[in-house]
């Protein structure tokens, strides 16, 4: 947050980024390509199903939920447990929308001077279809697909139901929402499993800063294990300070960025193995969804795989559930239908 703080105030336009080789804009289009090679900023989409679910739409439907908002998300395994990068409180929902508000009013410029008088925490990967949106999820699900965006999600998690699993609340896992105070961030990190993500702003405006894959050598890139966190985690995330770069990661400056600048109602989509950074503009409230493909399709059981407790499962249901698991996986390993019968 600081150094992003520091980035605002020195730079009138916030994209761009003279840390790195180059930074140029995500391509905009009306829909996204048939084949996803790169990030894409899908406009115009006002009338989207999702585009009504603002800051205001979740405070006063699903206030009353609980979530940890953080500092620095998502988690990682080898993150240390002190300092004020590790920040986090369990917060309702109408509370953090009062505490975005705040900050808003009182230090909507993110001065540098106003750290701690002012911190930051973001509601981030908040999973209301689980719980208390499951009516909406339910009723209009399959309306909350982006133009020429090839999702084959829905149609192997129906698998899962052929074994006995509720696939539809698995499916329901894999979008959620993220409530971002004016200045609140998300580290650099790739998606778990190879997953494509795109991610609708339905209110305020959310700076993302893009890495194609190979440029991991020159993000340093560092790997860890599973989080048990419901807001997930990250098993790959990056230590540089894409701003302010130190010495010992000065091969950041070869690498080559894309920046969007995401405003409501538009979507960003970006390929499985992207690594992304993304910090609020203002009050910012985005609806995102990991999903698969048959670019990707290797990951999507490994996820699933997630959903359940392992530990607290007698064996031999665990073992039923892993042998169910690995006959779904090599299912969707054979299926070769095309991305057009998402």
């Amino acid at each position: 947050y600081r150094s992003f703080c520091r980035h605002r105030a020195e730079h009138t336009d916030v994209r761009k980024l003279p840390s790195a080789a180059e930074c140029a804009e995500v391509p905009r289009a009306r829909r996204a390509p048939a084949q996803l090679n790169a990030p894409v900023v899908i406009e115009d989409l006002s009338d989207w199903r999702g585009r009504g679910w603002d800051v205001d739409f979740w405070f006063n439907e699903c206030g009353g939920e609980e979530w940890t908002c953080r500092a620095r998300s998502p988690p990682f395994e080898r993150d240390v447990e002190q300092g004020a990068q590790c920040t986090f409180h369990s917060a309702r929902i109408w509370e953090y929308v009062e505490y975005a508000r705040v900050i808003e009013r009182m230090d909507p410029k993110c001065a540098r001077d106003n750290e701690i008088a002012f911190p930051r925490v973001i509601l981030d990967n908040w999973q209301p279809f689980q719980s208390s949106a499951w009516d909406f999820f339910e009723l209009c699900w399959k309306e909350l697909s982006l133009p020429g965006v090839a999702d084959l999600s829905a149609r192997w998690m129906r698998r899962f139901g052929d074994a006995g699993f509720d696939w539809l609340e698995h499916l329901a896992r894999l979008y959620t929402v993220t409530i971002a105070a004016v200045g609140s961030t998300t580290r650099l990190c790739t998606e778990n499993h190879g997953a494509h993500k795109w991610f609708f702003q339905t209110e305020g405006n959310r700076l993302f800063f893009l890495f194609p894959p190979q440029d991991a050598p020159r993000l340093y890139a560092e790997t860890a294990g599973p989080v048990a966190r419901p807001e997930g985690y990250a098993a790959a995330t990056s230590p540089v300070d894409i701003f302010y770069p130190s010495k010992r990661h000065a091969d950041f400056g070869k690498a080559r960025a894309q920046v969007a600048l995401l405003r409501p109602g538009e979507a960003l989509v970006v390929p499985g193995g992207w690594w992304h950074y993304s910090a609020a503009l203002d009050t910012s409230v985005t609806l995102q969804h990991r999903f698969w493909n048959l670019q990707n399709k290797r990951g999507m059981v490994e996820q699933v795989r997630e959903f359940f407790d392992w530990e607290s499962l007698p064996y031999d249901r665990a073992e039923l559930y892993r042998n169910d698991l690995e006959s779904i996986h090599a299912e969707v390993m054979e299926d070769e239908a095309s991305d057009e019968e998402h």
